[in-house]
């Protein structure tokens, strides 16, 4: 028996982050650089930053991880828009744990992004 869209989007939570969360940040976004190339960034510059640099990208960023069993699994981040491009992002990252992908994760994060 299949799983309902219902329970299939019950699998993820998609928690905004803030700059208090910094730490979850850093994890999820060393892990993104380490998992594929298609992240832009620097592995080395970014394993130095202090918690100042990690501090600084909440201010023009909106940062969501995504969890699955309590765990965070992915991430993604979108720009903030000028302010006459009222209703626009644009999407900067995105990863999802390779261990879960294709398990509908990507589609939460997608789903959630209007709430922010």
């Amino acid at each position: 028996m299949g799983m309902d869209l219902k329970e299939f989007f019950e699998l993820f939570t998609v928690t905004p982050l803030v700059a208090d969360q910094w730490p979850r940040l850093r994890a999820l976004r060393l892990a993104a650089l380490q998992d594929t190339d298609a992240i832009h960034g620097d592995l080395t510059a970014e394993q130095s930053y202090t918690e100042s640099n990690w501090r600084e990208l909440f201010g023009v960023q909106q940062w969501a991880a995504l969890v699955h069993d309590g765990s965070d699994v992915g991430m993604r981040v979108v720009s903030k828009p000028p302010l006459d491009r009222y209703g626009e992002c644009w999407i900067k990252s995105w990863r999802i744990a390779t261990d879960i992908r294709g398990a509908g994760g990507s589609k939460k994060l997608l789903k959630r992004m209007d709430r922010y």
